[in-house]
This record gives C-alpha cells, sequence and structure tokens, in this order.
C-alpha cells in the first residue's frame, strides 16, 4: 500500500474566499517538494462535520417496490436534476437524525430508526470539497407526498420503480452522483445488479 504523506502537499498558506450558511471557501497555497506548487488551490469546506469528516446525507425513500426522488433545478448545471433527498448536517446532529430530517423536510415522508438502514459514504467531489455524505435507505416510507416549495429549484417529488428509474439514468435525466451510488448499494443489498 503506497503510504499517503508522501504525496500529501504542505499547505503553505490558506486564504478565506467566501462564506456563507453551510459553506466556506479557501485558496490554499500548496507545495509539494521537490517542484509541484500550486498557489490558489481551491477547497470548499461544509461548515459543520461529524468525528469521520461527515459533512452531509442522502436518503433513499422506499415507498412500496418504489423509490421516491426530487426533481429539482441544480444553478450551477443549469438544468433540472432528479436526485434522492440529501443535504448538510446542522451543527452536532448526527448524521441518522439528519438523514430523517432531510427525508421529512424535502419529501412529507418518514421511516421507524429500524428501517434508516446505513449504506456507507461517498466523497462526491474529493478534489475540490472537503467532506463526505453518509448514505442511507429508508425502508417503508410513510407519509403524505410534498415538495418543499421553500427551497430554491424545487420542484416535486415523484416515485419510481427500478425500471423506471433505470430508464431516467440512460436518458441522462438522474446524474447525480450520490444518488447513483446509492441505488447501486441498495440495490446490490437487495441482490439486484
Amino acid at each position: 500500500m503506497t503510504d499517503p504523506t508522501r504525496h500529501r502537499p504542505l499547505v503553505k498558506a490558506r486564504t478565506p474566499v467566501a462564506s456563507n450558511s453551510v459553506l466556506e471557501v479557501y485558496f490554499d497555497h500548496l507545495v509539494q517538494p521537490p517542484d509541484r506548487e500550486v498557489a490558489d488551490f481551491l477547497v470548499v469546506q461544509p461548515k459543520y462535520q461529524d468525528i469521520d469528516g461527515v459533512t452531509g446525507v442522502c436518503v433513499l425513500p422506499v415507498v412500496g417496490d418504489r423509490f421516491a426522488l426530487v426533481d429539482c433545478y441544480r444553478h450551477p448545471i443549469g438544468r433540472m436534476s432528479l436526485e434522492a433527498p440529501k443535504g448538510f448536517i446542522e451543527k452536532d446532529e448526527a448524521v441518522a437524525r439528519a438523514a430523517m430530517r432531510e427525508l421529512a423536510e424535502e419529501t412529507g415522508l418518514s421511516c421507524s430508526a429500524a428501517n434508516l438502514i446505513h449504506r456507507g459514504t461517498v466523497a462526491p467531489e474529493p478534489g475540490i470539497v472537503g467532506g463526505r455524505v453518509t448514505l442511507f435507505s429508508a425502508l417503508e416510507c410513510s407519509g403524505k407526498i410534498r415538495s418543499d416549495l421553500s427551497e430554491l429549484g424545487m420542484s416535486s417529488v415523484r416515485l419510481f420503480t427500478m425500471a423506471e428509474l433505470s430508464d431516467e439514468i440512460r436518458k441522462e435525466r438522474l446524474q447525480d452522483a450520490a444518488t447513483l451510488v446509492l441505488l447501486t448499494r441498495h440495490g446490490a443489498a437487495a441482490g439486484r445488479p
């Protein structure tokens, strides 16, 4: 196994660039001997993280034999995106609690704590974002499906069969990396490819 410290650049300086309610943006001046140097390496750091460096959650709601996904406009890519509910953890919030909160806020659905199944973590963009996302399946969800129209870009919550999701992936309407990994891990746990 390769020694990660051998490839770790030294941080010569960190310059704050911007900040909002959930993120901080920096330019790091990195140096890696003998002759590599980047004066403005962009780092986006969520403000809150747990002890394991987890900064957000993504949860796949299962309603009967269908999956509830949020259809929302994503300004950075300039298009609609079909995604599992997700969001940042709040200060001192446990990841499972954050998953239940995001599930309720974005879809109106809930599940019992016993039906919130951990599916590992992902690093959505490790070259820029300093954080990881914990993935969950929320089995046997119930409640009245609704959209959180107070959140910027939110359009609707829709139910899909696995065949319909496969079609959405093929049409490239479902491109969100965390959602795709979560669907894959959920399917593998259920014995599906």
